[in-house]
């Protein structure tokens, strides 16, 4: 789990989404209209030592959208430098999870399916924000008594402090519909041509037609967490050949060196195809990685991944497989 935070900790950085931290002194507000939340942040987190970051939202399927906020055991600018030098030197933690559920779900149906992709939460822990047609908006708080022993006492105090500001932090959401701005990407055709790292030309239509199902990352040499989950998607790819599904990889960036030198670490078998820059016009994402599934036509199915959560992965693509 504390890989997971490091993770996701390096695609917010990345993807350069706001954050709030200890020089700022003025409220700030953090929108995710793809959530249907809006925080106006606490006085109290503009004031902190620590930093604090809100990473991008998720679909979890069945009309269940999340969001990770983190508390970090160092300021803004260090927090900054040290994921881009040193990763897995920064001392973060989960602050809190935020959940927009649709159509009037019942809330133990929701945290058992929660609880089936890796969470470890019950009832009690959630509290609603909001309500506003068939939509449901909850916070869970998210402390963890360990990651106070592993940081200097003026942050552990913090990071309790924070973690006890549950009431605060509630009233501090507005809720709305939330909105996707691509549309509905059900039944879109995933369509493309590019090459592979060796220069031979590829089609989407080749590569996908070879699987029932074939889950797609798209990733970046420059991108720590894309780097992160290559060896477990190799291990999905070679555990699920023979049942007609399979990875294929799309690399944004034009560094072939840097993507061969990594295929070689992680023992990459599975195809990694350089796609044109027109791409995010066929697919949109904003962030890296983000991971998809298509059938055997290209078709989306389902699941968008934004995000690096390969401990996921392999149960979608075994959900979707029994669906066909």
């Amino acid at each position: 789990m504390k890989k997971l935070v490091m993770i996701i900790l390096a695609l917010v950085l990345c993807a350069s989404f706001l954050c709030v931290a200890a020089e700022e002194s003025a409220p700030v507000v953090t929108d995710m209209p793809v959530a249907g939340l809006s925080l106006r942040w606490p006085l109290q987190f503009s004031e902190t030592k620590g930093s604090v970051f809100a990473a991008g939202v998720s679909e979890l399927g069945d009309g269940i959208y999340y969001a990770y906020w983190y508390y970090c055991a160092a300021s803004q600018e260090d927090a900054t430098r040290l994921m881009k030098e040193k990763p897995y030197a920064l001392k973060s933690d989960y602050l809190f999870y935020t959940f927009s559920v649709a159509q009037n779900q019942e809330l133990s149906e929701v945290v058992k399916e929660l609880n089936k992709t890796g969470f470890s939460i019950s009832e009690e822990d959630m509290i609603m924000i909001g309500q506003l047609d068939s939509w449901s908006f909850y916070l869970c708080m998210a402390y963890n008594p360990g990651f106070s022993v592993e940081v200097e006492a003026e942050y552990a105090d913090e990071y309790a402090a924070l973690c006890g500001m549950r009431d605060e932090i509630a009233a501090a959401f507005t809720c709305s519909i939330p909105f996707n701005e691509y549309g509905d990407l059900t039944e879109r055709i995933i369509c493309f041509e590019g090459t592979d790292l060796d220069g031979n030309p590829v089609s989407s239509e080749s590569l996908f037609g070879e699987n029932k199902v074939t889950l797609v990352n798209i990733w970046a040499t420059w991108c720590g967490p894309c780097i992160n989950e290559l060896a477990e998607l190799q291990a999905i790819h070679t555990r699920n050949q023979d049942k007609g599904c399979g990875v294929v990889g799309l690399l944004i960036d034009d560094d072939i060196e840097a993507a061969h030198q990594l295929m070689n670490e992680n023992g990459i078998t599975y195809p990694v195809i350089l796609v044109p820059k027109e791409f995010s016009m066929v697919f949109p994402y904003k962030v890296i990685p983000t991971t998809f599934y298509v059938d055997g036509s290209g078709r989306f199915m389902e699941t968008k991944f934004s995000g690096a959560y390969p401990e996921m992965y392999e149960d979608v693509l075994m959900a979707i497989l029994d669906q066909i």
